[in-house]
């Protein structure tokens, strides 16, 4: 998978506080290959050096908020994993499936049927068996 990149252009090196820069730009990810920063979660080593990466990074902050705020619960963002974030965000807290009543952990607050129920509804609405 190939996602686009950023690059910072000389102007905004030498000008890094200008009105309206692009936060991005100064994040220590930018030094690394992105596949770094999106290990697989059983690779807990490659989960311990993209969370370094992430050590004193001068945007965490704001990629913190960033990511909760559109929903990226994927790879590493400032030094937390996807589950780490759902949880800062309050959305780890476990309820019922709707359909079945299993307890399950959602994804997002919208979220209301468990996984399996979920691809069920989902098939059923599509007109799929």
């Amino acid at each position: 998978m190939t996602a686009p990149t950023l690059n910072p252009t000389p102007t905004a090196r030498l000008y890094p506080h200008t009105p309206g820069r692009n936060w991005r730009l100064d994040g220590n990810c930018l030094a690394v290959e992105l596949d770094t920063m999106h290990p697989h979660p059983s690779d807990l080593g490659g989960v311990a050096e993209a969370k370094a990466v992430c050590g004193g990074c001068p945007v965490a902050d704001k990629c913190l908020a960033d990511a909760i705020a559109v929903g990226d619960w994927e790879g590493i963002r400032a030094g937390l994993t996807g589950a780490e974030r759902r949880t800062h965000a309050g959305l780890t807290a476990a309820r019922a499936c709707i359909d079945c009543g299993t307890t399950y952990t959602p994804y997002t607050h919208l979220q209301k049927r468990c996984t399996t129920c979920s691809h069920t509804h989902n098939h059923r609405r599509r007109g799929l068996r």
